[in-house]
Formats: C-alpha cells, structure tokens, sequence
C-alpha cells in the first residue's frame, strides 16, 4: 500500500516462500505498508445435477444461482447456502445455457433438443418454447437483451436468432456464419449482438437491420465472446487456450491472457469491469487485471472441464461449472473484510540511486551515487568547458540535458527521476562517455 492501508496491490497470492520481487510503483509516498494475509477462500459445492454442468449464472441481485447440465434440467440454488431450491424439468437434451432476466423472475434456457424456453422461477413452470425452424438444429447459448424484450439464440444451424421474449415469437434470423453459432451475446446497449462460430469468424451484428456491422477473426477458434460493461471491449475464449482482449472500435487486440494448458471455455469481466475470469478444460480458473492483463489469481477447480466462470454482482465470489456433474461457489478470502495482518510496518518511497553499471566509454567517466542527498556525482576528466551531460530513459527518451559546468559540484540529481534504469552520457565535441543509473523508488 502506498496511502498508508487505505488501498493495497497484491504481491504475491502465495505466501510460500520468504523472498519475493515486488515491481515498485511510479509514486512517492512517506505512508507505505507491506502487509501478509492470512488466505481463507471458502468454497460450497452444489451437488445434484446427473451429468456434465455446462454452464451456470448468477441472478441480478446475487441472491441465488441456475446451472445447465447434461442430464436436461437446469437447477436454481440459494448461492449463500448452496441449497437447491427448484429443478426445470421438461427438455429432452443437454441443457447447455440458462440465465436470469434482468428482473430475476423468469429463466432462459437453450438445450440441444433444438429448443430455447422461457420459465417462471418461482413456480418451475415452463412458460413458453422457441423452437429452432430447422429440423433438429441444437442450440447452444442463449441471452436476454438488458431491457429484458428480446432473446438471442445460437444454434447448429449457422444461425443467430432473435425472439420476442413475452410470448416466445421468432423476429427475425442472422444469417452470415458458415458452421456452427456457439454464442451470441448482446452490448450492455442492448443494439447489437456478437457471435462466434466453429468457422472462426466473429461477428457483430446491427439488431435492427439485422447485417453484420463487423466480421473478424481471432488467432484461434472462439467458442464465447462478451462485452465489457462499457461497450468498448470485447473479451473472447479461445481453443488455443488464450482469451484475448479486443477493442470494440477498431476490433485490434488489446491484450493476451494467457494460463490455461488448454483450450479456454468462458471469458467474463466482472460487473465494475476490473477483472476478468477465465475457464479452461484444464479444470483451472485464473482471475485477470482488466487494464493490465496481468494475472491476479488462480484456482485449480477440479480435473476435467471448466465449463464456464462467472463472477458474483458484488465480485466477491464466482461460481464455476465442471464436468465432473458439479458447480461450486467459489468465496474470495477477505470478501466478508477480516484479513488477518501478519505484518504492517510503515516505510516511505522515494527516488534514490540504488546502483550503477558502468561501460567503458572513449574517455574516463566515473559516477558516484548519494542516495542520502539524491543525486550522483560526475567526475568526467579532461572535459571542455562545452561537454554535455545527457540523461536518458529505458525507451530513449531524453530526460535531460545540460552542460557539465552547469551542475552545481558536477552533481546530477536524481529527485526528478521516476524509478528505472538511466543512460547518463558526457559528450564533448566527437567523444562520448556512457554510464548507467538505476533509480529505485
């Protein structure tokens, strides 16, 4: 922590071993701490479903969770509990997906019986079905709009469709994929939806005129593809077991996460759009900083499948669905606020020479460093009253410029200087001196 404990950054998730390389940050700060936790994620593990549990959702308000299983029933759970609290009987196949509506009343299953259906959560009741207009055609996922009006399907025929979700009527189809839908997904705006197909392609699609606002391809198959809260970004699972970040305006990739030893099922940010979580069918699930693409943590959920991962509305959990007939609900150590502090010793940061590496250049240059007083001492000889002293960062920028006899008792300071390594060089006339700085914050 650099504000004195008001906000920390993790270090290291494993406190296993008494050394451990910590990136200083870019600020100074008399009010630091370095603290270690005692680490208690707690997990409940919903048992009941007779075959693989493909995918799983929170409701809106936390309150409860539904999963999808092989065995053609969706269940939905107390999430604080883990009881079961009602089974969706009625498809005739692999339930693949089910979710809440935004206002938490019904649910939103689709089934490799070729049907999505509409239930009310209270009663069980199935509401109404949508069938697929081709023969048999499977559907995968399915999705609300975030106004809750419309319903978007994914299915074996190569074909996105939307529905009217009151009555179950189809609106109108999304034809451009030449294999498979896996997913279709709307923008927090509720204007568009993006899908992708075992052919490769991803595509955004414009709702209303139903054409295809933007056709991509990612360096693997993706099997799921969802906006961030913002609209800007788009996170995408992929079979080469990477998940990649994609700016939603120019459709580049952003950033790689890459973890898992195979391929990567589910790809979600969490509601605050922080953090991401990922799901591999390596049974393991990695926990990502959204800007940075850095990996914060990682659970090794089980030895099969991870089907999907989905964050909790509060963040303070995910629940995970396995192929091992099992969802569990996964508690983030200090999400109820009880850290245990092993250590809170109160230190500052600020910019000191911490080092030199000196290379031997055309003249004799020698540099003295006094992190004390922060600044190094240049002793050049036989310069000219004309030689330069020139500081230079990692990225070759200049920093500085000036010449030797400027410097008060030929001291350079290093106060203005973030933390990283320097390039200081004295140049006069055609002969240059180089030596390197480090600056440890």
């Amino acid at each position: 922590s650099t504000d004195g404990g008001d906000t920390w950054k993790l270090i290291s998730d494993s406190a296993f071993q008494s050394a451990y390389i910590w990136r200083i940050p870019e600020v100074n700060s008399r009010r630091c701490k370095v603290r270690a936790s005692t680490v208690n994620d707690t997990t409940i593990v919903l048992v009941g479903h007779d075959g693989f549990v493909n995918t799983g959702s929170y409701s809106n308000d936390g309150k409860l969770v539904v999963t999808a299983s092989d065995d053609g029933t969706a269940t939905v759970w107390n999430a604080r509990t883990g009881e079961r609290l009602q089974t969706y009987i009625g498809h005739t196949d692999d339930v693949m997906y089910a979710c809440f509506s935004p206002d938490d009343k019904q649910l939103l299953t689709s089934s490799f019986d070729g049907t999505a259906a509409i239930w009310d959560v209270a009663s069980g009741r199935r509401l109404f079905v949508m069938r697929s207009t081709t023969s048999s055609a499977a559907m995968n996922y399915a999705s609300y709009s975030p106004d809750g009006v419309l319903v978007a399907t994914s299915g074996w025929d190569n074909t996105v469709r939307i529905w009217n979700a009151y009555n179950g009527e189809p609106i109108k189809a999304l034809n451009g994929h030449a294999d498979v839908v896996c997913s279709s997904f709307f923008h927090p705006r509720g204007d568009k939806i993006i899908s992708t197909s075992r052919d490769g392609s991803v595509i955004v699609w414009d709702i209303q005129t139903a054409k295809a606002v933007k056709t991509f391809t990612l360096p693997a198959s993706s099997d799921w593809a969802v906006w961030n809260p913002a609209g800007d970004r788009i996170v995408a699972a992929c079979r080469d077991g990477n998940a990649y970040v994609i700016d939603a305006q120019s459709y580049d990739v952003k950033g790689t996460l890459s973890y898992h030893r195979s391929w990567v099922w589910s790809a979600e940010y969490s509601k605050d759009g922080r953090q991401i979580i990922t799901g591999g069918r390596d049974g393991a699930v990695a926990v990502w900083d959204a800007q940075s693409f850095k990996r914060i943590r990682t659970f090794d959920i089980c030895s099969t499948d991870v089907g999907a991962a989905r964050f909790s509305p509060d963040g303070t959990e995910f629940l995970t669905a396995s192929n091992d007939n099992l969802a569990r609900i996964t508690r983030f150590a200090g999400s109820d606020n009880r850290f245990t502090a092993l250590s809170d010793s109160l230190f500052s940061i600020m910019p000191k020479v911490s080092g030199l590496d000196e290379v031997p250049g055309d003249q004799p240059l020698s540099l003295i460093p006094n992190p004390a007083n922060e600044f190094v001492t240049i002793h050049a000889q036989s310069c000219t009253d004309n030689a330069q002293v020139v500081v230079i960062d990692a990225l070759g920028a200049e920093v500085v410029r000036c010449a030797l006899r400027e410097l008060p008792h030929e001291r350079l300071s290093t106060a203005g200087l973030p933390n990283g390594m320097y390039t200081v060089c004295v140049q006069d006339g055609p002969l240059s001196t180089i030596s390197r700085v480090a600056v440890a914050r």
